[in-house]
């Protein structure tokens, strides 16, 4: 669960420990933790950012490392290939 934190929450786990979560603290949490938060009126549940498409859906998650696109036919022929170092047997 996603809540966004306006003001100071100390969570009380079965266990007697403690968790701080400071005010305008965003970020997921348990859903345990959440919705006693949003009861004590401490938190608001926050949705997904995710950008959603013409028709309503939100678009499949890309790897923005390679730009977003799979390898094409007219890439490298060795690119994904495994390159092990040369074996190096001490002779001369």
């Amino acid at each position: 669960m996603r809540v966004k934190f306006s003001a100071d929450y100390d969570h009380k786990w079965p266990s007697r420990a403690m968790t701080f979560f400071p005010a305008g603290y965003e970020g997921t949490v348990r859903r345990e933790v959440g919705e006693r938060a949003i009861a004590k009126g401490r938190a608001t549940e926050v949705k997904r950012r995710g950008k959603a498409g013409a028709n309503g859906e939100t678009p499949a998650i890309s790897d923005s490392r390679r730009g977003g696109r799979v390898a094409g036919s007219n890439d490298a022929p060795d690119v994904g290939a495994v390159v092990l170092d040369p074996q190096v047997d001490g002779a001369g």
